[in-house]
């Protein structure tokens, strides 16, 4: 009995484990990108009064997909693997280029 127990609840727990680290495929469209601090937030919307999804340390590197402006003229990188806006000033140059997420940013409500 507790045998089946654990095969039960494993899948709940393991979905329910936060996200520790980003999504390491970075796709084609892609930038593999990094922060220029020691810590940046990550945010639900491209502003810093979005909910807040994460903090990201220098160690990581994620993928960005594209960069949009918000209703101020701010600058956000999206970060498809986490899921959340980054401010564009906390990344590397290495990210600029990228295209706008016009489609993207549309839907998105302020």
């Amino acid at each position: 009995m507790k045998l089946s127990a654990t095969f039960f609840l494993l899948p709940i727990l393991a979905s329910a484990s936060p996200i520790t680290s980003p999504d390491p495929t970075v796709l084609p469209r892609d930038n593999a990108c990094k922060i220029i601090n020691a810590e940046a937030n990550c945010y639900s919307k491209p502003s810093s009064d979005a909910a807040f999804i994460r903090q990201i340390s220098s160690a990581h590197e994620f993928g960005v997909s594209c960069v949009a402006k918000n209703s101020i003229g701010y600058k956000w990188d999206y970060i498809p693997g986490w899921g959340c806006w980054v401010a564009f000033s906390e990344t590397r140059a290495a990210c600029e280029g990228m295209s706008l997420c016009c489609d993207f940013v549309r839907r998105l409500e302020y």
